[in-house]
C-alpha cells in the first residue's frame, strides 16, 4: 500500500490530520463530526456532513480500516474507536511520498 493509497484520499487525509490535532482513544462519532466540521465546503466531507451517518459509515467501512491496514492506527471497530495513531510510521509514509515525487521531477 502507498502512501497515496493511504492519503490520496480528502477525507482520510482530513480524518489523519484530525487525529494528529486532537490525539487519541477518539470515538468513531466524535472523529466524524469533527472531520465533518473542518471540511471544505463543497468537499466529499462536506456532502457527506447532512446528519453525520454517511461520514460515520465511510470512516468506519473504508476510511479507518484502510489506515489500520496501513499502520497508520489501530481501529477498533467492534467499539468504534481509534485507538492510537502511529506518527512515524505516518512520518515514514510521508517521506516515501516525497521521495517518489522527488523522484518524477528529475
Amino acid at each position: 500500500m502507498t502512501v497515496f493509497d493511504v492519503l490520496g484520499d480528502p477525507q482520510r487525509s482530513e480524518a489523519v490530520r484530525v487525529l494528529q490535532e486532537h490525539g487519541t482513544p477518539i470515538p468513531l462519532d466524535r472523529l466524524a463530526r469533527l472531520v465533518e466540521d473542518d471540511a471544505p465546503p463543497g468537499s466529499a466531507a462536506d456532502r457527506a456532513a447532512g446528519d453525520g451517518r454517511q461520514s460515520r459509515t465511510a470512516l468506519h467501512h473504508a476510511h479507518l480500516p484502510k489506515l489500520d491496514d496501513a499502520g497508520v492506527i489501530e481501529y477498533d471497530p467492534d467499539d468504534r474507536v481509534v485507538t492510537e495513531l502511529d506518527e512515524e510510521r505516518l512520518r515514514s509514509l510521508l517521506a516515501t511520498g516525497r521521495e517518489l515525487l522527488g523522484s518524477l521531477e528529475r
